[in-house]
């Protein structure tokens, strides 16, 4: 799970990243990014019953990207607030596999410290 400090936990902090107009898209997640003052980065992880009407389903996608995202948190640029957005049947079968789209989704967005 991902530390509280890193974590989105207002609605309107939701609502602020998800006004930003640019998004990026990998293997069933979306991503929104958006800078911010401070060194802070916080993360907030949307899953919702499009995803699965079974919340077990749903708990497990959203622990297996939090678990992912924990393994990244040195690598990523700090100053942005993020929200991961499940996309409609998503699946993330491993925690391999969710770390590969994470990855590909962060350099998409050029949050990691080392972009190439």
């Amino acid at each position: 799970m991902l530390p509280k400090a890193y974590r989105l936990s207002r609605e309107t902090d939701f609502r602020a990243v998800l006004k930003e107009h640019k998004g990026f898209r990998e293997d069933g997640l979306f991503l929104k990014a958006k800078k911010k003052s401070g060194h802070s980065l916080r993360f907030g992880i949307v899953v919702g019953k499009n995803v699965s009407l079974r919340a077990t389903k749903r708990n497990r996608f959203r622990r297996v990207v939090s678990e992912a995202l924990q393994k990244k948190l040195l690598e990523i640029k700090e100053g942005y607030d993020a929200v991961l957005i499940a996309l409609p049947k998503a699946e993330l079968k491993s925690l391999a596999e969710a770390e590969a789209v994470l990855e590909k989704l962060l350099r998409k967005a050029s949050l990691l410290k080392h972009n190439p």
